[in-house]
């Protein structure tokens, strides 16, 4: 008797693992089949990856929707809520797009893909509507949420291609151009 808690949360564990393997799997056949609408429809990138945020790690807590906050203008769609109280942002864009390419002209050098360079100027825009409302923001948060959230100095992500086919140059390349911008990757 003295063990069937342990029981309890092995199969536990284990009903979870299998949940989430399932929804890895989805994620591969979602990026394989490249189907899927951005922003648009119930089976969105952008509602997909809210529903299973988890992907991220575990220092993400549930994301908070502009919707809910009730904040207009250029925000992005969902704020990140980090464990220790601060805020990121995700910006999502399709796999198929391309991140970054060569530059001929100039041996061992790579720059933004048209679609990286577009996603790029759009966080900046909204990392500086955020910094112009961050007193609003946080104030709406904690009135929706019952929740204190510091939204100073987000980091921002861009969710955009994939990699599992580059060659090392190339990924040295991403980490090369990641590290010229200041809080967003």
């Amino acid at each position: 008797r003295a063990q069937e808690p342990q029981l309890t949360d092995s199969l536990s564990a284990a009903q979870l693992h299998i949940h989430r393997k399932k929804i890895v799997d989805e994620l591969k056949q979602r990026v394989a089949t490249g189907t899927f609408s951005e922003t648009s429809g119930d089976d969105s990138w952008q509602k997909w990856i809210y529903k299973h945020n988890w992907l991220f790690g575990i220092n993400y807590q549930e994301p908070i929707q502009k919707v809910k906050i009730n904040i207009g203008g250029v925000m992005p769609d969902y704020i990140f809520q980090t464990l220790d109280g601060f805020a990121d942002i995700l910006e999502i864009k399709l796999p198929s797009a391309e991140v970054i390419e060569k530059d001929s002209s100039h041996t061992g050098s790579w720059v933004w893909s048209n679609q990286s360079n577009y996603a790029i100027g759009q966080v900046v825009n909204y990392l500086c509507e955020i910094g112009r409302l961050i007193l609003e923001i946080e104030k709406r948060i904690e009135a929706v949420y019952q929740k204190k959230v510091s939204v100073l100095k987000p980091r921002a992500f861009i969710l955009i291609g994939q990699s599992d086919s580059w060659e090392t140059d190339k990924k040295e390349g991403l980490r090369k151009l990641n590290d010229s911008l200041h809080g967003i990757e």
